[in-house]
Order: structure tokens, then sequence, then C-alpha cells
């Protein structure tokens, strides 16, 4: 299970890339002057096969089945080419996200919020300066919060110096809250803190888990089978006995398609030996093979490689050498 921490940062970094200028919809909570924008409701009852969503301007879909039920989804800020966007795609395209795009696991009776600037609040207890705003969480029964960051003057001071830089107003992580929620739903109480005019931000707090996975040990008597396999196999000759061969190191050396070990067979029944056998055999990695137009082209992609480290091929009488430093010309 993630920490607490995990799960909100994953909230609260959502926020930080989905926040949009939402298009003007009829009975959205207004912008104060200066104010980050914020995610108005783009698509009410939008139909779906199997029931309606809720779309926000930001991507976040509510979306509630026929069956029963509420679930999250995000619709990716894409163009048609996949490029990043400022705004939800066509209809079309909500629609095939919504239908193919994974629920979003959330932790459940809780929700992140950001309130606007001007709004303070404890940062152990659910009140805040604002009445109506204290309203609307009693009926939603938040019965506790706590502050995200506790380094909050140092966030805002990052916030100024970030909205100097980009020219307009950003959310506020310094007045970003996890609330508990004791008397309404997930959904409810997000669709609910999104209409308020106090809250910049309000999403479930999702939840995440480690892509890495845990070591599994090999009991003893599984290596010892393997390793007594191993010595038992048929060897063909002429193959190589490296470590690097005998325990696939290189896939690409005995991978489908490409399988060399075949030709190490084949070359040695045919010519006892195998090329190279008693010679010292250095293999010499060069990464991308360019040439001097590399490097006077300024937008060609190896021009930097290529201009300040030289260029790693040349073309002598009409023949191409790999060029490199302290060795001779390779054809």
């Amino acid at each position: 299970m993630p920490t607490v921490r995990t799960t909100i940062m994953t909230a609260v970094l959502t926020a930080t890339a989905t926040a949009v200028v939402p298009a003007a919809t009829a009975g959205a909570a207004p912008t104060g002057a200066g104010a980050a924008p914020r995610a108005a409701v783009a698509y009410q009852n939008l139909k779906l096969p199997d029931g309606h969503a809720t779309v926000y301007s930001d991507g976040l879909a509510e979306v509630f089945r026929d069956s029963g039920g509420t679930e999250f989804r995000w619709v990716p800020l894409t163009t048609s080419d996949g490029a990043t966007s400022n705004a939800l795609p066509a209809k079309g395209q909500v629609l095939a996200d919504l239908a193919r795009g994974p629920a979003a696991k959330f932790r459940q009776s809780e929700v992140v919020v950001i309130y606007r600037d001007g709004v303070t609040a404890s940062p152990t207890t659910p009140h805040t300066n604002q009445a109506k705003l204290n309203e609307t969480l009693a009926g939603l029964g938040v019965d506790r919060a706590h502050q995200l960051f506790s380094d909050a003057a140092d966030l805002g001071a990052q916030r100024a110096t970030a909205e100097r830089a980009v020219g307009h107003p950003l959310l506020g992580f310094e007045h970003a809250f996890v609330l508990h929620l004791a008397a309404a739903s997930v959904p409810a109480a997000v669709a609910t803190l999104r209409a308020s005019a106090d809250v910049e931000y309000a999403a479930p707090n999702w939840t995440v888990t480690s892509t890495a996975t845990p070591p599994t040990p090999v009991p003893a008597a599984n290596a010892q089978a393997r390793a007594q396999a191993q010595a038992q196999a048929v060897t063909a000759s002429g193959v190589p006995s490296n470590y690097v061969l005998t325990t696939s190191a290189q896939s690409l050396l005995n991978h489908p398609g490409v399988n060399a070990v075949s030709a190490f067979s084949a070359i040695a029944d045919r010519f006892h030996q195998l090329p190279g056998e008693g010679e010292t055999i250095t293999n010499v990695s060069l990464g991308d093979l360019d040439d001097a137009s590399a490097a006077a082209d300024p937008n060609d992609p190896c021009n930097f490689y290529a201009a300040n480290y030289g260029p790693t091929t040349e073309v002598i009488d009409g023949q191409r050498y790999i060029d490199w430093p302290s060795m001779p010309l390779i054809p």
C-alpha cells in the first residue's frame, strides 16, 4: 500500500498537470481576479453506452454506471496528433477515451482540495475563515483535515516566482488540504467542492502502487536442479563456452531470427576454428555514426555531438571509414 503522502502527492501532481483555462460554462463558480484557472463542467450528463458522465475542463470525469456505482477516469488533454493541449479533445474523442480508459483508484472517504487565495484554514481541523465554505464542508461531513505541505511559506514564494515566469496564475499548493468525509461519497464531495467559489481544485485522493516487485528467493533444491541440468546439457561443437553466451546475457546471440549460435557451430565444423581464434579481439562501441555534414548542419539531430566531439566517420576516395581516435580507420 502506498503511504498517505505518496497518494496525496499523486493528486497534487495531477493538479499541476491539468490546471487549464476552462471554457465558459453556465452556472460555473466565478473565478476571482488573479486567481488560478478553475476547472468547469464541460459536459454534463454525457451519454455513455452503459451510463453517463460529467466531464470537467481539466480532464477529470465522473462516470455513473446504469448498474450502479460511480468511478473516476481521466481524459487526456491532447490533440489529434498526440501533442499536449490545454483543452479537452473533440466530443467523439472524449467518448472514446472514456470507453477505453481504466478507472482511476482512490482512497475512500478522502478528497484533496486547494483553496483559493484569501481562504485561511486550520492545518488540522476543517474550519476556514469563510462561513459559506464552512457550511459546505459541514454538509459533506468533513470531520478532520490536514494540510498537505508543512512548508507553505516556501511554496508560496516558489509559486510567485513561477507565476512571474509563465505570466499567468497557478494553483497554490500552499493551500492544499486533505479532507476526510463522514457524510458524503467521494464523487458527491468532488462535485460539490468544484462548484464552490472558494475552491480552486478538488479531486479524489488518488492511490498509486510501485512498479518494483519484491525479490522472490529461489529454493536451494531448484537452484541445484538448474545447475545439474546445465552441466548435463549437450554442447554443440564450436560453440564458445564463455559466460555471456552460456547464460544468454546477450539476447541477440541466440534470439529467434538473429540466432548466431548455430553460425558458431557451422563455421567450426567447416573450418575447424572460429574467426579470431587465438587472437585478442576488442569490441568498440561508438554509438551513433555521423559525419562532417552533421557538424555543419545545426538542424541535424547529431549536430551537438559531431560539432563538439568530431564526426565518427569520414569518406575517403568514395569509401566510408569509421574514424575513432587512437584506432586505425575501419572501412
